[in-house]
């Protein structure tokens, strides 16, 4: 379909003054300004629409050439306006339509040129077969292109000339230039192992050769090798359950995967793509909805379409039983409809409903099949929603009195006090009710009308679109704007988007996030319930109604209109073995709308288990092409890269393939996994499940689940399991941590209480490359019901009566809010009683407040409470306008006593009560365009750059500048002015490159009006991946920094040798790498060996870290290390320093979370031409864990330490210039007159890493560090060197340091570097070593003790440094004396280097 604006030609009007006007309008009806000619009659239909306005009867007619009035339209018997619709026969060629509108005293006379093009004889080019994703992918699609459509239009081709019986062919047209053939072998057909040709014959006539040509189509056999195995099901033993799964093994020599189809209950599924493995050894899985039936003794038979279908294994399911979906019968008791008190607000309508419901079964299917219950009510033909799909299911809302297996239901909806129709029709827990309304009103019979109406793009962020529109109203006032076309959420602007004005003449503004839509009509009401209709799509003779709505703001739905230029990317291979990768995704299109935002997502045909990622592109006018970057999850299968992309129709990536092969991305993993966490050994507590778990008398019982969670590669990121009581139904989310081998999810139930099952009714299991397991794939090795459920017995309670509410305050200072102004804050305080079995406090009440609009919620706080008591409070910040211009009614529900028996209120029961509770909030003042709100907003990442802004009251005379805080000690340092501004968008350009959350804060009039703070966090910079090396292997190398790190080749570093047998069998194994060491040994030679420390002492002033070793009884000597962030030096190309910055000053942030608990942020900054600010994170790790940097994965050794260092932009003084990184390290011991020390440094067995080794007696403080770093964005070397110092100090036999600078090349944005350090014990002394500093009177006297190590991690690109706690065993009375050289050592590293 295609939305023109007809452009009439006017002629002369023949006579005196005219007063017949004639307006084209935007026609939606399928009609096209040029076309072919029809073959019989050489004749083109012309399709025109007119509104002729003139109080006197107009004859309209047509000179010269047939026409007939397709369609006329008036609204009313006394309107002047007629629609009139024509359809005008015109020969081939070129001219001009002549059309006469014509009354007793005048004639208007238009002229409209016209184009009609001969009848096509197709100029037809074949270019073959689509790159396939699968080797028996059907259809086979064959392409070729129609060179001669000019009309660049929609274009039927005809197939004659089909002579084989095996093969269903057709046509499809893909773009106007570029169709498909379709070919489906018949399931029946017999196909012979070869080639098969055929030449079918394409014409605009069927079976024509004047208008058509004939191809020749060669059908390729796929002629390789195929092994299936190991196929095998679940339900192979009886099994309860809603799932099944099947499992198959296949070894092949062909790159491309077989198309495989299970027929389950006679229903085929396709799978496209294995889930574990290689292309020559592959693992798919599959799993199957039981969809509701038993299947006992069924087969599931699986077959592969190599040649045609042909059947491989069959697996017979034992039985396979889908429990009884749970039944609920609501039976309407009745519908309460009456206004308020007079004196209460003016009086809004309220609506009670109320209904009686009773649960047949309660059981484990009852949460499997949940179906929501919307709150709705009829405006016409449309019903509007007042909350989003499920959100008022959360078994909370509208429970008024009883248990949940019998119980009595009540929900208050508002309705205007302006309401005008005398019946309204709502919809309450499935049941629909038409009730009257007491006193419609009668004073406001018209409807509100447009009086403005704009769509702004948003610059750069085309996913928005922003609507702006004014509307008068003589009554009521303005109500809402809704989509006619849908009656799932409808409302898209309400009273609360007003920014200017009044309800009876104001102006509205929302931010809409759907990047590709268009709404055929929609509808503008007020308060009263009068409307108008608007859009492109309704009939109407007023064209001021014509209005689109749409994203973008001209968007044309003609499927076939268009024409690719190009599609590519900036990385056509890449490898994502062990870490993600971004790479550039680039489309062009002829006569590219650049307001359009071309959705790109991966194909979840293939991609099942990953998460429905959505990338926005946008256009480029550099490039002139649409862009987004894509990420590339970790260890996706080899092969070639399925997507899709959301143009005016669903473009694939394989229909790309033929005349694009650059659209192809080559994906290579070793392995892949792309299916998500699995549980495993899952147990439950107190003991293996009986029939029924009996709670016991004496205190809380403790019951649940323990069980492991394995991923096959990837590794186990997030997670939450849910549990919800059929009897409480507390909905109990359990966040799982990644940390820990056995996760554990625990219910207390207290000994009074009621007999009740604990369902498992949700899971969601992350892996580190975004692979996601939900319920039936977290649970497919427990997939009976019996598994995920706990059945309770508790001794019975005699207590039949409900929890009373005893006391509620609304604590407000008056009785309105502005739901204007900053502060709308609401906050309620109530007690609740029971008497009987006691306050259920793991049933925490709800408050609703409702609009005539919308409903929203806010869970209550428990302050505190007692067995048979329990005080709350909530607290509201109410959405900007919300309520306006009307009343708000207030619910609570949710209360509960031990025995399972709730109580709850609606707003009208809450006015029943006698206490005379509050109810509601008045919300008729609204002051706009006053105190400004910061919603949300766009995607940032840590390059800076552009930020977009939504929120509320931003104004309309861009008064505004936006305030932004780095957290960097400077405050608010920065003011931007925005590049684009409306009331509710800002966007501002000048971020700086950052590392960290940064603030910003909106100041409106000179500081007039202060926005709330809003706190921005940025994502990680894209990572891509690396540059191939191109240079010539002739290429000389050179020792200085500036070579070393300058250079874009990453370095490859000669073998080690295998030292001292690698420790024995037990602790290494020798590679041509060098020594590989089995956890927890470590070091060059594997004799070094990490052990367990306490947490190392932070200091809080500066990046550094104090590393203490516990005594062992035995031993009499304490050792301490020291690992810190010194400072920054500019090098010239000949390595000399001619800038240096200490680091003087940090700001210091706990940024400890839940899956990290000992991590801490230091933040200070430097000036040269620009501020550059450097960040450390430092992170000690408590367990062994792989962590991926700059595409290396890290093994974290357990109680070690990890530096993060970011540094952003640099004014370098020349670009030949490199930056060096200065970190100290230094290890002591707290012992006189022996001993001995010596510094190591050298490759280790890891790739592009090198390590460094401080080592007194059989301690070592032992640092990694790769020789690659991030640098704006790209994987690049960098280069590790001890630094000569001046110092005064020297190295000693008891006291050794070092200082080791990191080089980086010049850089434009940002560069993040990841060493790592580990404590260890060696087995050799260090007076083993040759080069060893000793003390000279009596070097025999070593400590036999273990050697206390500490690994210094990799250095590279990106810095993780992981710091290792020192073992030391120190006595008490020398504590003393070694807390004062420690405080020595601290100290000294904020001196300067000389």
């Amino acid at each position: 379909m295609k939305i023109l604006f007809l452009l009439l030609l006017f002629g002369i009007a023949l006579g005196a003054t005219v007063a017949i006007q004639v307006e084209p309008v935007p026609y939606t009806q399928e009609w096209e300004p040029e076309n072919y000619a029809v073959l019989q009659t050489r004749f083109c239909d012309k399709y025109y629409s007119f509104i002729v306005t003139d109080p006197l009867s107009v004859t309209v007619t047509v000179d010269t050439y047939s026409y007939i009035p397709t369609e006329q339209y008036s609204n009313g018997t006394t309107s002047t306006a007629i629609l009139l619709a024509l359809r005008v026969q015109v020969p081939v060629g070129t001219g001009n339509i002549t059309v006469r509108y014509s009354t007793t005293n005048e004639i208007f006379v238009d002229m409209i040129p016209y184009t009609c093009i001969a009848f096509l004889n197709p100029y037809i080019t074949p270019v073959g077969f689509l790159t396939q994703q699968t080797r028996t992918q059907y259809p086979y699609l064959y392409e070729f292109k129609v060179n001669n459509n000019v009309l660049k239009g929609s274009l039927a081709l005809y197939l004659s000339n089909i002579t084989t019986p095996a093969w269903d062919v057709d046509v499809i047209q893909f773009s106007y230039n570029t169709f498909f053939l379709r070919l489906y072998p018949y399931p029946s057909s017999n196909l012979s192992p070869e080639n098969y040709t055929f030449n079918p014959l394409l014409g605009t006539v069927f079976n024509d050769t004047n208008y058509g040509k004939y191809l020749e189509v060669d059908i390729p056999f796929p002629n390789y090798t195929y092994s299936y195995h190991n196929f095998q099901c679940s339900g192979t033993t009886p099994t309860r359950t809603f799932w099944v799964w099947c499992k198959l093994d296949v070894l092949k020599d062909d790159p491309l995967n077989p198309l495989l189809i299970i027929y389950f209950h006679s229903s085929p599924s396709s799978v496209f793509s294995p889930v574990y493995g290689n292309p020559n050894n592959q693992t798919y899985f599959f799993l199957l909805p039981t969809g509701g039936a038993s299947a006992a003794n069924t087969n599931i038979s699986i077959y592969s379409q190599q040649s045609t279908i042909h059947k491989l294994e069959v697996s017979t399911l034992t039985s396979i039983e889908t429990p009884t979906p749970y039944m609920v019968n609501f039976t309407p008791q009745q519908y309460i409809i009456g206004r308020p008190p007079p004196n209460l607000l003016g009086g809004c309508i309220f609506v009670n409903v109320e209904a009686r419901s009773a649960i047949d079964s309660l059981s484990y299917s009852m949460f499997q099949n949940f179906y929501p219950w919307p709150l709705q009510s009829y405006f016409g033909t449309n019903t509007l929603t007042y909350a989003p799909m499920f959100f008022l299911d959360d078994n909370v809302f509208g429970y008024q009195s009883g248990t949940y297996e019998d119980h009595s239901k009540s929900a208050t909806i508002l309705t205007s006090k302006y309401e005008s129709r005398a019946q309204v029709q709502y919809v309450f827990q499935g049941s629909s009710q038409l009730l009257s309304t007491p006193t419609p009103y009668t004073q406001d019979t018209k409807a509100p009308i447009i009086t403005n109406y704009q769509l702004i793009p948003v610059p750069g962020n085309n996913r928005y679109i922003i609507l702006r529109v004014s509307i008068v109203d003589d009554d009521s006032g303005f109500a809402r704007l809704f989509n006619a076309d849908s009656d799932n959420n409808p409302f898209i602007i309400t009273s609360e988007n007003l920014i200017q004005g009044t309800p009876l003449d104001g102006t509205y503004e929302v931010v809409i996030d759907n990047p590709i839509f268009f709404y055929y009509s929609f509808v503008v009401t007020d308060h009263a319930s009068n409307a108008n209709s608007y859009g492109l799509g309704i009939a109407t003779n007023m064209i001021s109604k014509m209005l689109p709505l749409s994203n973008p703001a001209d968007y044309y739905l003609i499927p076939d209109q268009f024409e690719i230029l190009s599609v590519h990317w900036s990385h056509n291979d890449i490898n994502v073995t062990d870490t993600s990768y971004y790479t550039k995704f680039m489309i062009s299109f002829a006569d590219p709308n650049k307001d359009f935002s071309p959705v790109f997502r991966f194909d979840l045909d293939y991609y099942p288990n990953i998460e429905d990622y959505t990338f926005y592109c946008v256009w480029n006018e550099t490039s002139k092409h649409y862009e987004t970057l894509v990420k590339i999850p970790m260890r996706m299968y080899t092969g070639q890269l399925s997507y899709k992309i959301n143009w005016s129709k669903p473009i694939s990536s394989s229909q790309l393939s033929a005349s694009f092969p650059s659209s192809i991305l080559r994906i290579f993993s070793e392995q892949a996994d792309m299916f998500g966490p699995i549980i495993e050994d899952l147990k439950y507590f107190p003991a293996e499940p009986t029939p029924i778990i009996p709670i016991g008398n004496s205190g809380p019982t403790n019951i649940g689940w323990t069980f492991k969670i394995y991923d096959y590669l990837n590794g186990f990121q997030s997670g939450n399991i849910t549990v919800i009581g059929s009897g409480d139904r507390v909905e109990r989310v359990f966040i799982l941590d990644p940390t820990k081998q056995t996760q554990t999810i625990n219910i207390t139930i207290q000994p009074t209480c009621k007999s009740q099952s604990f369902v498992i009714v949700s899971a969601y299991l992350r892996d580190k490359g975004g692979y996601v397991s939900k319920m039936e794939g977290a649970f497919m090795n427990y997939l009976d019901q019996s598994y995920q459920v706990l059945n309770t017995s508790c001794s019975p309670i005699v207590d039949e009566n409900p929890p009373t509410l005893k006391y509620y305050s609304f604590i407000q200072g008056t009785n309105e809010i502005d739901v204007g102004a900053k502060n709308r804050l609401f906050n309620l305080d109530f007690r609740t009683e029971d008497f009987e079995s006691g306050i259920f406090i793991e049933k925490v009440p709800v408050v609703y407040l409702t609009s005539i609009d919308r409903i929203i919620k806010q869970k209550a706080t428990l302050v505190n409470s007692s067995f048979t008591d329990a005080n709350y409070t909530c607290s509201f910040q109410l959405p900007y306008g919300f309520g306006f211009p009307e009343f708000v009614a207030i619910s609570l529900y949710g209360i509960m006593d031990n025995n399972l028996n709730f109580i709850g209120y609606s707003a009208m029961d809450l006015s029943d009560l006698a206490q005379g509770y509050r109810f509601g909030i008045d919300t008729t003042i609204f002051s706009t365009d006053t105190d400004v709100e910061i919603e949300s907003t766009g995607d940032i990442t840590m390059n800076g750059g552009e930020l977009l802004i939504i929120g509320k009251s931003f104004g309309l005379d861009n008064a505004t500048i936006i305030k932004i805080n780095y957290n960097d000690g400077q405050g608010y340092s920065q003011t931007s002015t925005p590049s684009f501004f409306s009331a509710t968008t800002l966007i501002i350009n000048n971020v700086k490159p950052l590392t960290k959350p940064f603030k910003i804060q909106i100041s409106k009039r000179n500081g007039q009006y202060l926005s709330n703070e809003y706190t921005v966090y940025p994502k990680l910079a894209p990572v891509f991946p690396p540059e191939p090396n191109y240079s010539s292997s002739s290429s000389s190398s050179s020792s200085s920094p500036s070579s070393s790190s300058s250079s874009t080749e990453l370095p490859t570093q000669a073998p080690n040798q295998c030292k001292n047998d690698c420790g024995g069998p037990l602790q290494g194994v020798c590679s041509v790498t060098g020594c590989i060491c089995t956890s927890p040994w470590m070091g060059i030679d594997c004799t070094s060996k990490v052990i367990i420390i306490p947490t190392p002492t932070i200091n809080e002033t500066i990046p550094s870290t104090n590393i203490s070793i516990p005594t062992d009884k035995n031993e009499k000597i304490a050792y301490s290390g020291l690992i810190s962030v010194v400072e920054l030096q500019e090098l010239d190309v000949n390595g000399t320093m001619i800038s240096r910055y200490p680091f003087n000053m940090w700001v210091w942030s706990n940024i400890s979370t839940a899956n990290e608990p000992i991590k801490y942020l230091y933040s200070t900054t430097i000036q040269n031409e620009s501020k550059t600010a450097i960040n450390v994170t430092i992170q000690y790790f408590e367990h062994e864990e792989n962590v991926t940097f700059a595409n290396q994965v890290l093994n974290m050794n357990p109680y070690s330490i990890k530096y993060s260092i970011n540094i952003s932009v640099y004014d370098f003084q020349n670009s030949l210039n490199t930056l060096q990184l200065v970190m100290k390290v230094g290890l002591e011991a707290d012992q006189n007159q022996q001993g001995c020390s010596f510094i190591e440094q050298g490759n280790t067995t890891m790739t592009n890493s090198e390590y460094v080794k401080l080592q007194v007696n059989d301690h070592s403080l032992y640092g990694r560090f790769i020789k690659r770093g991030i640098i704006d964005g790209r994987i690049s070397s960098v280069s590790n060197q001890f630094i000569k110092q001046g110092e005064s100090v020297t190295n000693q036999y008891n006291n050794i340091h070092s200082y080791i600078g990191i080089s980086i090349r010049s850089y434009k944005k940002l560069v993040q570097l990841d060493p790592d350090f580990s404590v260890l014990i060696d087995q050799r002394p260090a007076s083993s070593d040759s080069n060893a500093l000793c003390f000279a009177k009596d070097k025999s006297k070593l400590s036999k003790a273990q050697i206390a190590g500490i690994v210094i991690g990799s250095v590279g690109f990106a810095c993780i440094i992981v710091i290792s706690a020192i073992y030391y065993i120190v006595k008490k009375k020398k504590m003393k004396i070694f807390e004062r050289k420690l405080h020595s050592l601290n100290k000294e590293n904020k001196t300067n280097l000389k």
